[in-house]
């Protein structure tokens, strides 16, 4: 029915809002550690918070983006399913399939970011500099940190993107006490 994809609708967009706050947080702290890092005397310190910092403060702040994104997201197709079913399931559904297929290239790019940070770290320790040690764990921790949530965002988008597919409106002419009526409802 109309009403659970709309229940579907806000519960994905409002998962996925709590989770771009929840990443604002995480940059954020990041970002506070690294700070407090550099100021440290050892070099390994130093190289962990330059890394920690830098990308805790872009993912922040793309976060922050995203969380504006995703309520203009959430109203637009709303909007879209309240006024036309056929059309959300046709502009959702591609919406949501392109999202969740750029979950690879996350992934992907989140775990190449942690082999190059092992690979920095691995260097560090071979090289004997500490420096080179503390930015490699630093980098690595924080591409692990956001492959993990998008683990959990890519199963939520999925499940989401499966229940827009299968979400079918339909046209039906009279029925009930007002057999001269027109209603579009959709099914599940």
């Amino acid at each position: 029915m109309t009403d659970a994809i709309t229940d579907d609708v806000s519960a994905y967009y409002a998962s996925e809002k709590e989770t771009a706050l929840n990443c604002v947080a995480i940059g954020a702290l990041s970002s506070v550690a690294g700070v407090v890092l550099v100021t440290r005397s050892n070099d390994f310190s130093r190289g962990f918070g330059w890394s920690v910092l830098s990308i805790g403060a872009f993912e922040a702040v793309g976060a922050a983006f995203y969380v504006f994104q995703v309520d203009s997201h959430r109203d637009r197709y709303s909007a879209t399913l309240a006024r036309d079913p056929a059309a959300f399931k046709h502009d959702e559904g591609a919406h949501i399939h392109g999202t969740t297929s750029r979950f690879v290239a996350y992934r992907f790019g989140e775990l190449s970011l942690a082999v190059a940070g092992a690979a920095v770290a691995t260097y560090g320790v071979l090289s004997g500099r500490a420096v080179w040690q503390g930015t490699g764990l630093g980098i690595a921790a924080e591409a692990l940190t956001f492959y993990t949530l998008d683990s959990f965002g890519e199963s939520r988008a999925l499940e989401y993107e499966d229940r827009v597919r299968h979400f079918q409106p339909t046209v039906g002419v009279g029925g009930g006490e007002r057999p001269w009526t027109i209603g579009i409802r959709g099914d599940l």
